[in-house]
């Protein structure tokens, strides 16, 4: 889940809703298997009703029994767990033709957002954090423990310990959550080789790499959180899904004392023991791993009760509390139904439990408004209604994408604490009769100007890859262009309308192109489509876009199907284009380098971002007057199968030709152009695998690596150090941005925003070219006034001359011209994978 709020909205379809004997109130998330609800039992008329949680298999999920069998596993295991510290199964059913799980409701705070709030929760000392980690432990001890009725063990892993699936409650209760993607041995369903669960940033090194994992990957992940806890913050900020990857397999781990000098050597030794990269080294139980923290709190504090730790969560967030209690009562009162009142309620909540690396597959729609910085808004989908719904009103029915822990969202929705405001101060509760009068107020439909424009919002569209091995780069252009607009939002907004966008995965495969550009297009209405991802799918984007009439704005791309003569009315470009990109290596290599032409190759995809980068060799190496062509060599899309490129580069690089000696008949052979540069048109997996494999041949040397920009800087960086550090070395990369970490005006914007917006992501070129494209496209939008329409914006860009927002050069628009910069910039990586300036002139 986007944990960055939760969103109760909900259309008149669930207020009539039941499955078994429970009434739905409204929907608290959505993930990939089920959807959760937040229920009461009993009649309507009934003196007593009890509120829970109702977890129900997904529609379109009934008629596959892999995942009606992967739903009874987790309900046979959830029916077997009976612990004073883990979350109680009350029923398990089926109700004309839904499979649903009944859970106990929780009144109180998930561990992840107690973690995130620590400075502004004194009372929430070492005592108490450590007293709720070993609670949690208690309850998974006893879930590894389990066993079948005739004594045979169950082996249970749970493979997702984390903090928000750890519920502090206001009276003091501690327990453990969302076995949804437990492990028992009698479970019928396997996991399929190569595919992991669980939170990266939790994950044990085994897990991590998809393998057999034990009870001790839940001691690893347990060991996470001690590290969070005692020095006080995240364990890794800012890193994305492949990186930790890298440091987890590297046993690349932060000492807490490093971080924290305040943190006690016994504490740092537990905490280490628990996290050791191999299994064996690790405690080799839960019990084991809580009865050291126990001693450490027995020899170093007096003991408080539990009732104590849940008056000072209580105390923390009474005013939540009663927001909460307000609003449920409310909506249970039968003149309550078919009120607005839930239909509008948005909840804040803690800070994401892993990197943004979680919208593989699933769209996000986001608000940035001024009092919520990293607030996802709930997804906009069609679901088919539940026995005895009502059919679906005005309001759509919304659900959460990416709901990874089964009860993290529950626990927010049920201690519903508001997201602190963005300077840091607390937030006042509303009461609920402004609820229901701002509710009212947003229920009437605005007066639209254009599609996905209305009186106080403009809707953009991004089609990029969430998923497989470039996920990154979809990540963090959509970081920038959210930051870009989440300051604009900051500030008002463009004539008081606030930006969104709704991001969709198309798996850097253009087959899947159609669809969500259909998606974004026609069935969610957008203005303009922004930020895609990537030569092939643009080259399907983009024609089908202008077709619509629809802007498309800043592809992270730079081939020429983009960048056509005379220009697509409709399609416009911030970056320099491939050729420029890999023209200005070659430039540099010729006349800088003084390498012959021969003693270059090229390393490029096999598509057409390939071509491109190719084709600005080929004209590159044609104006400075050679004739011949340089060695192409490559590897499919979205895989990393380099070897044959690589046997191809070896037969060139040791091709000899005879030549006689002075004065002597005797004849020798010598290399005949040997491989002194290699360019790169790839993506960095791709890319560093090539180095790798480049760099185990010893005849090679270590030829000069030239990457253009859409290989992902920090990326390549990561996935090379991840292996030896040294591989750096000669690896140069072109951008389209000036360096992230620059003192020009525009980039110091840039990482003011970012440090606020998102503080545990860190800067980029990724995503400071996505903040620049979101910038210049807000700049637009400006000038274009506020009777917005899609053709006057087009004729402002078509006006856009020599403007400066601070990136290093001046950006410009024309009839002719619809590439606003030709900028490039040279970066190269040391010999510690750190990025530096590098003078291509």
């Amino acid at each position: 889940m986007n944990e960055g709020s939760l969103s109760l909205v909900d259309s008149d379809s669930i207020q009539q809703a039941r499955v078994g004997r429970y009434r739905l109130i409204t929907r608290l998330g959505s993930g990939g298997m089920a959807d959760v609800y937040l229920a009461v039992s009993g009649a309507e008329s009934a003196r007593f009703q009890k509120l829970l949680v109702v977890k129900i298999l997904k529609s379109e999920l009934v008629a596959e029994p892999d995942f009606i069998e992967m739903f009874l596993d987790e309900a046979r295991l959830a029916a077997r767990l009976s612990h004073p510290h883990v979350i109680q199964t009350l029923e398990v059913g089926h109700d004309g033709g839904h499979y649903f799980l009944a859970m106990e409701y929780l009144e109180g705070q998930p561990l992840n957002r107690l973690i995130h709030a620590l400075d502004s929760l004194p009372g929430f000392d070492l005592y108490f954090r450590l007293t709720v980690l070993v609670r949690a432990l208690s309850g998974l001890d006893y879930a590894h423990e389990l066993s079948d009725y005739d004594g045979t063990p169950l082996s249970v892993v749970h493979r997702d310990v984390s903090p928000g699936n750890i519920l502090v409650g206001y009276d003091g209760q501690i327990k453990l959550t969302d076995f949804g993607i437990a492990k028992a041995r009698d479970s019928t369903t396997q996991t399929r080789v190569g595919v992991f669960k669980g939170k990266t940033a939790y994950m044990a090194p085994e897990q991590a790499k998809a393998g057999e994992v034990d009870r001790r990957a839940d001691i690893y992940s347990a060991g996470v959180i001690l590290w969070e806890l005692i020095v006080g913050r995240r364990m890794w900020p800012g890193l994305t899904q492949t990186e930790i990857f890298s440091r987890l397999i590297a046993g690349n781990l932060p000492l807490p004392s490093k971080v924290n000098g305040s943190v006690p050597a016994a504490l740092e030794r537990i905490c280490l023991k628990a996290l050791a990269r191999r299994k064996e080294d690790r405690y080799p139980s839960a019990a084991a791993l809580a009865e050291d923290i126990e001693g450490y709190l027995r020899s170093n504090f007096a003991p408080r009760s539990e009732r104590d730790l849940g008056r000072v969560i209580a105390d923390a967030y009474s005013g939540d509390r009663a927001r909460v209690r307000e609003v449920i009562e409310a909506e249970l009162r039968s003149n309550a139904r078919g009120s607005e009142l839930m239909k509008r309620l948005v909840v804040g909540e803690g800070p994401p439990e892993t990197p943004r690396t979680d919208v593989s597959g699933l769209a996000s729609t986001r608000s940035y408004g001024a009092r919520q910085p990293s607030v996802p808004i709930a997804l906009s989908a069609s679901q088919p209604p539940l026995p005895g719904a009502a059919p679906p009103g005005s309001g759509k029915l919304k659900r959460l994408a990416g709901f990874g822990a089964l009860l993290v969202g529950v626990a927010v929705a049920l201690g519903l604490a508001l997201r602190a405001r963005a300077d840091g101060s607390s937030a006042k509760s509303p009461d609920v009769q402004a609820l229901v009068a701002a509710a009212a107020q947003q229920s009437s439909p605005p007066q639209e100007s254009a599609r996905g424009v209305t009186a106080n919002e403009i809707t953009l569209g991004m089609s990029a890859v969430f998923s497989g091995p470039t996920r990154q780069l979809g990540e963090n252009m959509k970081l920038g262009l959210e930051t870009a607009f989440w300051l604009t939002n900051q500030q008002g907004g463009v004539h008081g309308r606030k930006l969104s966008l709704v991001a969709l995965d198309d798996g850097y495969e253009a087959a899947r192109v159609p669809e969500t550009m259909r998606d974004l297009i026609e069935a969610r209405k957008v203005f303009a489509v922004i930020g895609n991802v990537g030569t092939p799918t643009s080259a399907v984007a983009a024609p089908y876009a202008s077709q619509q009439k629809t802007i498309f704005f800043g592809a992270f791309t730079g081939a020429p199907v983009l960048r056509q003569d005379p220009p697509d009315r409709y399609v416009f470009n911030y970056r320099a284009s491939y050729r420029e990109e890999t023209a200005a290596t070659v430039r540099y290599l010729v006349q800088v380098q003084k390498l012959p032409i021969d003693q270059i190759a090229v390393f490029a995809q096999e598509d057409s971002f390939g071509d491109a980068g190719y084709d600005g060799v080929s004209k590159a190496v044609r104006q400075l007057g050679y004739t011949k062509d340089v060695l192409r060599v490559g590897y499919k899309r979205n895989t990393v199968d380099v070897d044959a490129a690589l046997t191809q580069l070896l037969k060139y690089h040791d091709r000899t030709e005879p030549v006689h000696v002075a004065s002597s008949t005797e004849v020798i052979h010598v290399i005949k152009h040997p491989v002194k540069a290699v360019l790169m048109v790839a993506t960095y997996r791709a890319a560093s695998k090539f180095i790798q494999k480049m760099r185990e041949v010893p005849r090679l040397g270590k030829p000069l690596v030239f990457n253009v920009s859409f290989v992902g800087t920090e990326a390549l960086a990561d996935d090379l150090k991840s292996v030896d550090s040294t591989l750096c070395s000669n690896v140069y990369v072109t951008q389209v941005v000036p360096p992230f970490d620059s003192g020009a005006t525009g980039v110091r914007r840039y990482r003011d925003a970012l440090s606020k917006y998102q503080p545990q992501a860190q800067p980029g070129f990724v995503s400071l070219e996505g903040f620049i494209v979101g910038s210049t496209f807000v700049e637009a939008l400006a000038r274009a006034g506020s009777e917005l329409g899609t053709e006057k914006l087009v004729d402002t860009l078509e006006q856009f001359k020599g403007v400066d927002l601070g990136f290093g050069s001046q950006l410009s628009f024309s009839l002719s011209e619809h590439q606003g910069s030709h900028k490039v910039w040279g970066t190269r990586l040391d010999e510690k994978c750190r990025v530096l300036s590098a003078d291509l002139e």
